[in-house]
């Protein structure tokens, strides 16, 4: 998830009423600082742009009261972009924010965080090209995605590649839905896809992530493909083609904000159940800020959505950086401090410079909403002592730390603050203490740090995460030579903030090649971990905020092959592309990436094939299937690696064979005849009324897929009341005695 497109430091100056406040999570608070900073500065010295910046709008998550609807805010006057259960995105002015979380109507509002995007070796060790091939055992057909849509949201997508067509030329992509800004704008006919060009010519990362995903098998063109350690150039079928090459694509890509991304997903989801297809939808994208926790707004948004459809989450790419600490305080309370420092591999870059300006979050959450205090301070590395300190306590308050207030500050940096806000988080109901900071020293002998205390036993974790380009490996926690106790992080909570909810697949990556054929007839040579078959350095791990070990599957991830956007203006000369095509007058490229964004799009297109066996399954059957069918080996098995990999190696055939059993378990009960007068009702929250007119006495029991009872109920007369609610969501077996009849339906609990 290579850092792009992040927004800037956030400042302070923030005149919001309590009651407000109270409703709105840090992020947010941390934006209207920075939008009350710069208004004052604009309306002093540059009145004549005041009103533009006045009038701009801000796109945000709202969880609605118990009782209050969409509507509530649309009579408002706020725009609605989608809606999930009680979470509502909507647009408005930023300078209403304020005004909006005053209305009784608003339980919460959330800003979010801004995201960034995070074969043919891969297929065979995953056993994709036998199923593709139908000669595999256990399955009696060809498995492509065939009646499956697949869907994504990411950046850098060119709809139109020869890669997105039928095996006659004709394009798959029966939509694009562009997010800008929070709204969404749809190309959902043939001719609006074709006069759709990309949502960015500065990126490629969605073209290729959909290549993976669903790319064409028989693409005629140019191609290197490797032998032994040279590459050889020929002419045929492209090699490098998706997963599920005949499912059909819904594309969703635009701006890479929150509210962006989520209602391009429900827009998707939407054109799929319009439909009436079932769909897998990959983010290969994410962030490291937030609490990484299955409550965040943004992880229940998925959450709800994944009742509609399986979605497809990367780990992320910070495996191996030390942008995580956590520290369990016992009973009697305990100290920690640490260090935010800049470091860099590459002495190209700006960040090996301990001048340098880094521009930066970091977050500390407790895991409840016990408070816990400290300061903010300067180190003096020579001196080995603290030079400044800034101290926060209480349940909630801000305070910026600046060279425009701090002499101690202003003599060791430049141009720099801290914009600090604590409290406990309306969504998770967890205490946090988070900033956003612009650091540039002076020199190189001192550095920032915070220090927390407690009185009370509790967990906190803290993330940094760096902006403007800056990968997470180029902000660390450190300790530091005289500050005693001191923490260094590490990769142990690198995991997407994104794919920490219930109900999504997390993914992480492993290697299944280390050179890539050139069309140059070079090869490119790279080992991103331990030589093939071993995870990927940079594949993020760690315990979300409640505690589950992410990600849940891994799969091939690097040096992964796919096609490129024809747009893409960093492409460069074509001798470095892995592959060619020239279609309706224009030639397509392939070209070779890695990152957990690309293994995700694996786990993609094998559900996809699943979905084709399975069309009713969701996420509790795609978790039992990677449980069950997961290959582990001496790989998965190394010591100190064994968290990195979930249940172990994605094995798509096997997949495939146990999502064919479970479709078969639940299709044998609609042969049932006998059912005629059988009623079943939904009555919300895992709750079934279950009825046969004219049959007194009924009695039901609930069956999974195994064959195992987990609920049963029964009536004098002609009406049940079945109470599911201690179930897992998932699709079960429901069978009926009806005076001696039996009867028996397929039911889907979630």
């Amino acid at each position: 998830m290579n850092k792009i497109l992040l927004c800037g430091i956030l400042a302070a100056g923030c005149c919001l009423s309590s009651g407000a406040q109270s409703k709105i999570n840090n992020a947010g608070l941390l934006r209207i600082d920075q939008f009350h900073r710069l208004q004052a500065e604009l309306a002093e010295n540059a009145p004549a742009r005041a009103a533009a910046f006045n009038a701009q709008t801000v796109s945000v998550f709202v969880t609605l009261s118990e009782g209050a609807t969409a509507s509530d805010l649309e009579n408002w006057g706020a725009t609605v972009i989608d809606v999930a259960g009680d979470i509502v995105i909507v647009s408005l002015p930023l300078n209403r924010v304020e005004d909006l979380a005053a209305q009784d109507f608003v339980r919460l509002i959330d800003f979010g965080y801004q995201a960034a995007p995070m074969m043919d070796q891969a297929r065979k060790f995953s056993f994709v090209e036998d199923i593709h091939a139908g000669t595999a055992e256990g399955i009696s057909k060809a498995y492509k995605g065939e009646g499956v849509y697949v869907g994504l949201y990411d950046t850098g997508l060119d709809p139109n590649h020869v890669n997105f067509t039928d095996h006659q030329g004709v394009s798959r992509v029966k939509a694009v839905y562009l997010g800008r800004g929070g709204a969404v704008s749809s190309y959902d006919t043939p001719a609006d896809v074709a006069r759709f060009d990309t949502d960015d010519r500065r990126e490629s990362h969605g073209t290729h992530v959909l290549g993976t995903i669903a790319g064409r098998t028989d693409v005629s063109g140019t191609y290197a493909r490797a032998e032994n350690t040279s590459a050889k150039v020929e002419t045929g079928n492209i090699p490098y083609y998706g997963v599920a090459p005949e499912a059909d694509i819904i594309v969703g890509c635009g701006d890479f904000d929150n509210a962006s991304i989520n209602a391009g997903i429900g827009a998707v989801i939407a054109r799929a159940k319009r439909d009436g297809k079932p769909v897998v939808v990959n983010l290969s994208l994410g962030h490291n800020r937030g609490s990484h926790d299955p409550r965040e707004t943004v992880n229940k948004y998925l959450d709800s959505q994944a009742k509609d459809a399986i979605i497809v989450v990367a780990a992320g790419n910070e495996g191996g950086s030390q942008m995580s600490i956590e520290r369990n305080f016992g009973a009697g309370g305990d100290i920690a401090q640490t260090t935010i420092v800049p470091v860099s591999s590459d002495p190209n870059r700006p960040s090996a410079n301990a001048t340098a300006k880094t521009i930066y979050s970091a977050e500390f959450w407790a895991d409840s909403d016990i408070p816990f205090y400290g300061e903010l301070f300067l180190f003096d590395k020579v001196k080995q002592e603290k030079i400044a300190t800034k101290s926060f306590s209480g349940k909630s308050g801000s305070f910026t730390w600046s060279t425009n207030n701090d002499q101690v500050f202003k003599q060791y940096f430049n141009n720099s603050s801290v914009s600090a806000r604590w409290g406990v988080d309306g969504s998770t109901g967890r205490f946090n203490l988070s900033m956003d900071n612009t650091i540039q020293a002076v020199g190189a002998d001192v550095i920032f740090g915070v220090y927390l205390e407690s009185d009370d036993a509790m967990r906190i974790n803290g993330y940094c995460d760096a902006y403007n380009e800056y990968s997470e490996s180029e902000v660390r926690f450190a300790n530091a030579t005289g500050l005693r106790p001191s923490i260094t992080g590490n990769d142990n909570g690198s995991i997407n903030g994104m794919a920490c909810g219930y109900n999504t697949v997390s993914v992480g990556a492993w290697v299944s090649r280390t050179m890539v054929p050139m069309l140059s007839g070079r090869m490119y040579s790279y080992n991103a971990g331990s030589g093939v078959g071993s995870i990927a350095g940079f594949s993020s791990h760690g315990r979300s905020g409640d505690g589950r070990m992410l990600p849940i599957i891994c799969a091939p991830g690097a040096q992964i092959i796919s096609s490129v956007s024809s747009y893409w203006s960093a492409l460069g000369n074509e001798s470095n592309w892995s592959a060619k095509a020239d279609f309706k007058g224009k030639t397509y490229p392939w070209y070779y990436m890695q990152g957990t964004s690309m293994a995700t799009p694996f786990v993609t297109g094998a559900i996809a094939l699943w979905l084709e066996a399975f069309p009713a399954m969701r996420f509790a059957e795609v978790n039992q299937i990677l449980e069950k069918t997961a290959t582990k080996d001496a790989y998965t098995a190394t010591p100190g690696e064994t968290d990195k990999w979930g249940y172990g190696k994605i094995n798509v055939l096997e997949g495939l064979k146990e999502a064919i059993r479970m479709n078969a378990s639940v299709e044998s009960t609609l042969a049932d005849a006998a059912d005629q007068n059988l009623i079943i009702v939904d009555n919300g929250g895992k709750q079934f009324e279950v009825s046969c007119a004219g049959v007194n006495n009924l009695s039901c029991k609930l069956f999974n897929l195994q064959g195992m009872e987990v609920a049963a109920a029964g009536s004098a007369d002609d009406t049940i009341l079945l109470d599911a609610s201690s179930v897992q969501d998932g699709i079960y077996v429901l069978s009926v005695d009806a005076a001696g009849q039996k009867l028996s339906r397929k039911l889907v609990i979630r």
